[in-house]
C-alpha cells in the first residue's frame, strides 16, 4: 500500500511523526506537510501558482529515514500536490494528523486544516482518513498510530481503497486497548453557530474582544452521533462520500471503524 501522511501544523509537529512510523507497519509512507503551521485553514488555498517542494527532517527523537517533504502551502495544497509528487501520481491512501484537537461535525475540512488535507485527497479520487485527538501527548499519539494502521489495514482488505471516500476519526482522551470504535453519524455543531463574543472592551477608537468557538458538546447530542461517542469514551468514526453529501452506514464500514480499536 502506498501511503501519504499529511498535517496543517507544519513539520515540527510530532504527531505527523508518529502516524508516519505507525503506518511503516502497513505499507510505504511518505510525508508531506506544509512549511509552517497552518492550523483552522480548512480548504484555503493561496493565489499563487508556484510552490517549492523540499527534503525534510523530523524533530528529534524520530526516525530520519522516512522520505519527507514541506511545502509552502497550505494543507489542501500541500495534500493535492503530494497526490501528484508522491508515487508518480499514484497513491493509494492518504492520511492527514494527528490533529490536536477534535474535528466533528458534517463539513469539518470547512474550517480544519486537518480535514481540509484529507478531503483534497477526496477529491482527486484518493480515500481519506483525518485524525483529531483532543492533545498531543506522545504516549497517545502511539496508541493512535497503532489504531489508524489497524484501520488502514481493514480499508483495504474490505476493499475501501479506490473509494472517494472521507473516515473522519477522532479520538477520545482516555483511549486504550479497551475503548470501542463505532461507527458514527456527523455531530450537530458548527463552529460559527457556537461562536460568541466572552468579553469586549475600549480599545483607542475600536473594541477589543475575545471571541469563543464553543465547545464540542455544545449542541444537541444525537444517539450515535459523534459527540455521543466521544462522550461515552469510545473512538468515532465517521465516513462519508462528501461529494454526494452521503454519510455511510452498514457492513462493511461498521466493521473498517471497529478495526480501530484494540492494542
Amino acid at each position: 500500500m502506498r501511503i501519504l501522511v499529511v498535517n496543517d501544523d507544519g513539520p515540527a509537529e510530532p504527531g505527523v511523526w508518529t502516524l508516519a512510523e505507525a503506518l511503516r507497519a502497513v505499507g510505504e509512507v511518505r510525508i508531506y506537510t506544509p512549511d509552517r503551521n497552518y492550523s483552522g485553514a480548512g480548504m484555503s488555498i493561496p493565489l499563487i501558482d508556484s510552490y517549492a517542494i523540499r527534503p525534510s527532517s523530523p524533530p528529534a527523537g524520530f526516525d530520519g529515514a522516512l522520505p519527507a517533504f514541506t511545502i509552502n502551502a497550505t494543507p489542501a495544497i500541500v495534500a493535492a500536490i503530494a497526490c501528484l509528487h508522491g508515487y508518480g501520481g499514484h497513491p493509494d491512501l492518504v492520511v492527514s494528523g494527528i490533529n490536536a484537537g477534535w474535528n466533528p461535525g458534517a463539513q469539518p475540512y470547512v474550517v480544519s486544516g486537518t480535514a481540509g488535507a484529507a478531503r483534497a485527497a477526496v477529491d482527486r479520487g484518493i480515500p481519506a482518513i483525518a485524525v483529531s485527538a483532543p492533545h498531543d501527548r506522545r504516549d497517545l499519539n502511539e496508541r493512535i498510530g497503532r489504531g489508524v494502521a489497524r484501520l488502514a489495514r481493514a480499508l483495504a482488505a474490505r476493499r475501501g481503497l479506490g473509494q472517494d471516500v472521507l473516515l473522519s476519526v477522532n479520538v477520545p482522551a482516555a483511549f486504550n486497548a479497551q475503548s470501542p470504535a463505532w461507527l458514527t453519524t456527523p455531530a450537530r455543531l458548527t463552529v460559527f453557530e457556537s461562536l460568541r463574543i466572552e468579553a469586549a472592551a475600549p480599545d483607542g477608537d475600536g473594541t477589543a474582544i475575545r471571541v469563543v468557538l464553543g465547545d464540542t458538546f455544545d449542541g444537541p447530542i444525537v444517539p450515535g452521533d459523534e459527540t455521543d461517542a466521544l462522550r461515552a469514551g469510545a473512538v468515532s468514526v465517521c465516513v462519508t462520500r462528501p461529494h454526494e453529501g452521503t454519510v455511510l452506514s452498514g457492513q462493511p464500514w461498521v466493521s473498517i471503524a471497529a478495526a480501530f480499536a484494540g492494542q
